[in-house]
């Protein structure tokens, strides 16, 4: 199920429990008083606040994260395939195609395996980095190719990538946001809607709103945390709009069609 709709179905399943029980206790001729004034509700409020903040925060420097190590893996993979234009005719070729199909089996194989929560990664993709080294390493013996920065900065720009696909499947697939504080968030969303029914209880009309306010507000939070939590899962997280827009450039070179049926076959 999209982690996402869980989250929230949860945080309902919370929410919902919590009512029922203040219903019950009404059923039972237990006097539920309204609260004239903030008292305990202002430390809780408070403490809920911050503990949600910086959840988000967490939440949202873990997407980033992946974002960024998503953009600098294909940043360092057009690196190589612009350096290899100093190599040798074939040499430069063979390391341009081998690009092209680590990115093509990264959008076909890897992303959406990545999607589903697998961080070990596509054995196509270790195939191609594996192929690429050893193209790199090939065209550097006896000597590097002129300039000799050039090399350099395709072998340097492939470790690179390695590290950023590393950094990629470890925080792409897999959740940040402890179990323990998903816990701590639900039971305080539980609290503030059971202390907004107090505060608004001598009014019909405005307990109605108000808990109705805090409901949606509190499940729009959840779910927003919730994405950033999971950054690659559909269909709010990122996508590999970077590999794409690499792959297309490379098949303009390579004479490749782009669709994705063609871009299979040529690899």
């Amino acid at each position: 199920m999209n982690s996402v709709l869980l989250h929230v179905l949860i945080l309902l399943a919370v929410l919902a429990a919590a009512l029922g029980l203040l219903w019950l206790l009404r059923q039972l001729k237990v006097s539920l008083a309204p609260l004239p004034y903030a008292g305990v509700f202002g430390f809780i409020g408070a403490a809920f606040g911050v503990v949600l903040g910086l959840t988000v925060y967490f939440a949202s420097q873990h997407y980033m994260t992946v974002r960024t190590a998503t953009q600098g893996e294909a940043t360092q993979l057009s690196t190589i395939s612009a350096m290899s234009g100093a190599f040798p005719a074939r040499a430069g070729s063979l390391i341009r195609r081998d690009v092209y199909c680590y990115v093509t089996d990264v959008i076909n194989d890897e992303w959406p395996a990545m999607e589903d929560g697998d961080e070990r990664g596509s054995p196509k993709v270790d195939a191609r980095l594996g192929a690429l080294y050893h193209e790199l390493l090939q065209v550097g013996r006896p000597n590097a190719p002129e300039p000799s920065t050039w090399y350099s900065n395709a072998v340097s720009a492939a470790i690179t990538a390695a590290q950023d696909r590393g950094q990629r499947l470890l925080l792409g697939a897999r959740a940040q946001v402890p179990v323990a504080l998903w816990v701590l968030i639900y039971f305080g969303a539980a609290l503030m809607v059971v202390f907004a029914l107090f505060f608004h209880m001598e009014s019909r009309r405005q307990l109605v709103w108000m808990t109705v306010a805090v409901i949606i507000m509190l499940t729009v939070l959840t779910g927003v945390l919730a994405a950033l939590d999971h950054p690659t899962q559909r269909p709010f997280g990122i996508g590999p709009n970077a590999m794409r827009v690499l792959q297309a450039r490379l098949s303009q070179g390579l004479g490749i069609s782009p669709t994705l049926a063609s871009s299979a076959a040529k690899c």
